[in-house]
């Protein structure tokens, strides 16, 4: 990849998502969590490089067995809530293993909202746990005085998945509101 606005093309794969239904850059297939896109880009770096940077950025288990396009999906990829929490305070620090540019472009497109008295920056993530859905909502909040740091992660049967997409920000959410963060 040359930058975020590479474009990738769309494979002409009609997918459930509209909106993975065309070409994309880094900053829509992140908006999106456009699965086929952070594929495409995994083959590209490739396995051992994939490995290689998951240790270094210390992010979870590293593991990625399951395949390299599948690994953070439905494989061997775990991480704890905890540990998502330490790896935003290190991105939202700059004290990654990355360039500070990288770390403010992957902060950038994590702003979800701003307003005078606050920022909400976060990121989704679905995956699989055996046969039940795994969603993720993880990010942080920056008040005037303060940063808050949260990481839900919600597990689902399939008799619940029409909500799901929605749940894991809404209980989030609801949570910081109820805590008077926003």
């Amino acid at each position: 990849m040359k930058d975020k606005y590479e474009i990738f093309e769309w494979d002409s794969v009609v997918r459930n998502n509209e909106n993975w239904n065309k070409n994309q850059d880094l900053q829509t297939a992140f908006k999106n969590s456009t699965v086929w896109y952070f594929q495409k880009m995994a083959r590209e770096i490739g396995g051992q490089e994939m490995k290689c940077w998951l240790d270094k950025l210390n992010y979870g288990n590293a593991d990625t067995t399951g395949g390299i396009d599948l690994f953070w999906l439905q494989g061997g990829m775990r991480i704890s809530p905890k540990e998502e929490i330490e790896f935003l305070q290190k991105l939202n620090n700059f004290e990654l293993p990355c360039t500070e540019k990288n770390m403010q472009q992957v902060k950038d497109m994590m702003l979800i909202e701003r307003t005078e008295k606050y920022a909400i920056y976060g990121k989704t993530g679905w995956g699989m746990n055996g046969n039940n859905d795994l969603g993720w909502f993880v990010g942080f909040v920056e008040t005037n005085n303060n940063v808050f740091y949260f990481a839900n992660c919600i597990e689902s049967n399939k008799e619940f998945l029409p909500n799901f997409a929605i749940a894991r920000k809404e209980i989030t959410y609801r949570i910081l509101k109820e805590l008077n963060i926003f």
